[in-house]
């Protein structure tokens, strides 16, 4: 009976022990992710949002599996949702490897290049409410990350994703405004010790708002910043100067977004980056998504040189250079790029990939009418990706652009867009292809808004009629961008107010309000108000 006891009492200290055990195993497959939202625009859920989740797991862990079953967002900073955990579920998941250097998800062993990308969403969230300044924050942690160089103790740390929704000129969440930039390239980088890492995650926003890119800090337990390892830190979270002076510093471009690093030929293992793209409207910090991803260095026995890009060849207009332009809306932009590598495997000639995106393109790469955020789409012809050959690889982009294509004027007299458009080419040497991904960016500017006038006053006539008079404007630009001076009148002085007429000269600071006006005569039984905008801009349709 003693003997029982015993083994009995064995086994509860063992299932005790058990669970105190952490489960680093549950993941540390994890290689990196973001989150990222959409405002639903129509249907019987417009004005509510859809979030999503991508993960990315590294398939030579293979004792976990990444399903539906506790995956949940949190929301941080909004009161309706403190504790509140918002379900995901599983909507697809993909092999990402590249299919001449890795293997199959389901077939990788122990030291097997193989990634898989997980997609996750809500079902539509109605948040409302006005973000505090530090913003609604939504969140995915989980227990634990995978090890890496620069994190000390990384496999004890949460994996911890959020993204950020600020608030804009006061206005409730619900009916939403605003969907999120997210990232169109996958996160995963693998190269050879030596070689040169040259990478875009290709972020979009689907309203058009300017981006802007800084690396920042990866965050462990709680949301607190991770402890970096000596040499290391959020902004230089790859081999630098600081560890070895002959290292290079990894960049990351501002305003393109474009990461570059030169990796030591002598350093190999695994990093942690994390890079956010901050979506501006109206000169206003409005969304912020992140993603943490990681690099991986092999080491690699054979040379191998990286897929040389050429500078855009400008065709239209003329005196472009460089990968950004700036264009009049209006003005058709045509280009030739090309990739090219001379590399031999084997005593054979490499075969380059030649890929594209953004979302200006439009279906196929073929179609101008169809396919992208506003028409006429950008198109490629002579070659149009996924495309395969040997040596030199060229395309033409041509894209004409209109005043369709300058957004949110109304909204801060805003006069230019900005589109990126990537271009990636790979190569097929293993076990790690080298790859060269650029951005070339076309900024679309409209024709100049003409400010509004100053009013100065008013004067009654004997028979009702009124004068407006006001302080007149200066329009510099050529050609004129000024149309008319709308003339506005309400009976309240919070409105709605009414278009009751125009004047058209620029130089005339005066117009009669009559009581014979076909939209609205003044009242003569209480005040009467009135506005003064300017029509000009694009398409002749904006009012300041």
């Amino acid at each position: 009976m003693s003997r029982i006891h015993s083994i009995l009492q064995y086994l509860s200290i063992l299932v005790v022990l058990l669970f105190l055990i952490p489960n680093k195993a549950k993941s540390e497959h994890v290689v990196g992710g973001d989150i990222y939202w959409e405002c639903i625009s129509s249907g019987p859920d417009a004005g509510k949002f859809i979030f999503y989740l991508k993960l990315y797991r590294d398939c030579s862990v293979q004792n976990t599996i990444i399903t539906t079953a506790d995956q949940v967002l949190k929301i941080d900073n909004h009161p309706a949702f403190a504790g509140v955990n918002i379900p995901l579920n599983l909507i697809s998941e993909t092999d990402i490897t590249d299919g001449n250097c890795g293997v199959p998800c389901g077939s990788a062993g122990v030291n097997d290049i193989s990634i898989r990308e997980y997609l996750f969403a809500t079902a539509p969230v109605q948040l409302g409410g006005v973000p505090p300044a530090n913003g609604y924050v939504i969140k995915y942690n989980r227990c634990c990350r995978t090890s890496v160089l620069n994190i000390q103790n990384a496999v004890n740390e949460e994996i911890y994703y959020t993204a950020t929704m600020y608030p804009f000129n006061g206005q409730d969440t619900y009916p939403c405004y605003d969907s999120s930039p997210q990232f169109a390239e996958k996160p995963t980088s693998v190269l050879c010790s030596g070689y040169q890492l040259r990478y875009n995650s290709d972020a979009i926003d689907p309203d058009l708002d300017s981006l802007s890119y800084e690396l920042i800090p990866a965050l462990g337990t709680s949301g607190n910043p991770t402890t970096y390892t000596t040499g290391y830190n959020g902004t230089s979270p790859l081999p630098g100067p600081s560890i070895n002076a002959s290292y290079d510093q990894v960049t990351l471009d501002p305003v393109t977004g474009e990461l570059e690093y030169d990796s030591p030929s002598s350093v190999q293992g695994r990093w942690a980056l994390v890079a956010a793209v901050n979506s501006w409207r109206c000169g206003q910090l409005i969304a912020r998504s992140t993603r943490e991803m990681s690099v991986t260095v092999l080491p690699c026995t054979v040379p191998n040189n990286i897929p040389q890009v050429s500078s855009p060849n400008w065709i239209s207009p003329g005196a472009g250079s460089g990968f950004e332009i700036v264009v009049d809306a209006g003005d058709l932009v045509t280009f030739e790029i090309s990739g090219t590598d001379n590399d031999l495997t084997g005593g054979n000639p490499q075969v380059l990939e030649f890929t594209a995106s953004g979302n200006q393109f439009g279906t196929g790469f073929t179609n101008a009418n169809a396919g992208c955020a506003n028409s006429p789409c950008a198109t490629l012809s002579s070659t149009t990706p996924p495309s395969t050959g040997t040596g030199t690889i060229s395309t033409t982009f041509n894209w004409q652009t209109t005043c369709d294509h300058v957004s949110q004027q109304d909204a801060c007299a805003n006069v230019s867009s900005t589109y990126n458009f990537i271009f990636k080419y790979k190569d097929d040497y293993c076990p790690a292809p080298g790859i060269h991904i650029v951005n070339v960016a076309v900024t679309v500017v409209g024709e100049t808004i003409v400010p509004s006038p100053v009013p100065h006053c008013v004067s009654t006539d004997a028979n009702g009629d009124i004068t407006i008079y006001w302080e007149t404007v200066v329009d510099n630009s050529v050609p004129p961008s000024f149309v008319e001076y709308a003339i506005f009148h309400s009976t309240s002085p919070s409105g709605p107010f009414q278009e009751i007429g125009s004047v058209t000269d620029i130089n005339t600071g005066t117009y009669v309000h009559n009581t014979g006006n076909s939209v609205a005569p003044p009242t003569t039984s209480g005040p009467n108000y009135y506005l003064i905008r300017t029509r000009s801009g694009c398409n002749d349709a904006v009012l300041e």
